[in-house]
């Protein structure tokens, strides 16, 4: 019988061992350093999957800050965390371009919740902006969203995140194709890294959207959300009717101050290898609603909050009415849901968040 030998020692100190990679064990190799990134970070491997599918090419992923360059034309990303950035202006007048002045956030309004109060000067999650700029300095295109903390039904946080978008738009008369795209790969690392920072995982993104965007949602990696309805041999389909709770309020009364539902398609993904639950759903719902609640401060009576306390509160029983309905959950793009559809399925769509600016 061979007599075991003892391992070899290295230069680097310790045994000859080698990691999965081939490397010396402890040799600081960088494949194993990125694994164990994405291991504490998995939206860091979609980051990579999403740069390697651009038209441009990025100076840097180590920052949502950087240089993007495509046929010999060099653009610029920033991330807006100040509120007085001098972009702000900007963006808010492509928003009102693109939608009307009533339908978008004042000036002011914008610049404080870039700072993380809300209007009525209370701490709230801070709204991230993520421009693109040309060498002339003008903004031809941003995605802006929060990173939102999820907690479970107790309230007890879940040690994980979700960014929720609230936009991703590009000025159609100075448009470069692509610059949305980028500006949300900046977005997702602007957000992985803030995550990061508190002690978190970046789990989830996921925003309510338009009928007309789900093609660019579907190539960043979103789905939409459906629940199986299946009944005997014949396969089905029911998608999340998801209602966007109203964002504002009669301070007076505590109602809505439309009664027209905001009817729009919710959209999520997962990164890394984790699977997206109803209770998944559920809170990441909750997190957008407790950011979109007015403080009590904000009415003229303890009356009026509690009417808009019970809104809130409505709205997401609704929700919770409507994961309960089915089965167990599927996440479809388009080319899927059209697939389901050539192979039998029936598919029960959210039809009243096809509506053209139904809000």
């Amino acid at each position: 019988m061979t007599k075991e030998q003892p391992p070899e020692s290295n230069k680097f100190g310790g045994d000859a061992s080698l990691c999965p990679h081939g490397n010396f064990a402890g040799s600081g190799c960088e494949a194993c350093a990125r694994e164990q990134k994405e291991q504490s970070q998995p939206a860091l491997k979609e980051i990579e999957s999403l740069v390697e599918k651009s038209s441009f090419t990025r100076s840097t992923t180590a920052s949502p800050e950087c240089t993007i360059e495509r046929s010999g034309k060099t653009f610029t990303i920033e991330s807006i965390e100040q509120a007085d950035h001098p972009d702000i202006d900007k963006i808010q007048a492509m928003m009102v371009k693109a939608f009307s002045e009533e339908e978008v956030e004042p000036e002011e309004i914008m610049r404080s919740a870039i700072e993380g109060k809300d209007p009525w000067g209370h701490e709230c999650v801070p709204l991230r902006y993520y421009t693109v700029k040309d060498e002339q300095g003008e903004v031809l295109a941003f995605c802006s969203g929060g990173l939102l903390d999820m907690k479970d039904t107790a309230g007890k946080s879940t040690g994980e995140s979700v960014f929720l978008t609230t936009f991703a738009m590009t000025d159609k008369d100075k448009g470069v194709l692509g610059a949305t795209y980028e500006a949300y790969i900046s977005a997702i690392i602007g957000a992985a890294q803030e995550a990061q920072a508190q002690g978190k995982k970046l789990s989830f993104v996921a925003g309510p959207t338009e009928a007309s965007s789900e093609k660019f949602w579907n190539a960043t990696g979103w789905k939409r959300i459906y629940a199986d309805t299946s009944s005997g041999d014949q396969k089905s389909l029911r998608e999340l009717k998801y209602v966007e709770p109203s964002l504002d309020f009669d301070p007076a009364t505590g109602e809505p101050t439309s009664d027209q539902a905001v009817y729009e398609h919710l959209m999520v993904q997962a990164f890394g290898d984790r699977q997206i639950t109803k209770e998944n759903v559920r809170s990441i719902t909750q997190a957008y609603s407790d950011w979109s609640e007015w403080p009590e401060n904000a009415f003229d009576s303890p009356e009026a909050y509690a009417r808009s306390q019970e809104y809130m509160r409505s709205t997401r029983e609704q929700l919770q009415s409507e994961l309960n309905r089915g089965g167990e959950l599927t996440f479809l793009n388009q080319r899927e849901r059209q697939r389901a559809i050539r192979h039998g399925s029936t598919v029960d769509e959210h039809v009243d968040a096809d509506r053209e600016l139904n809000y």
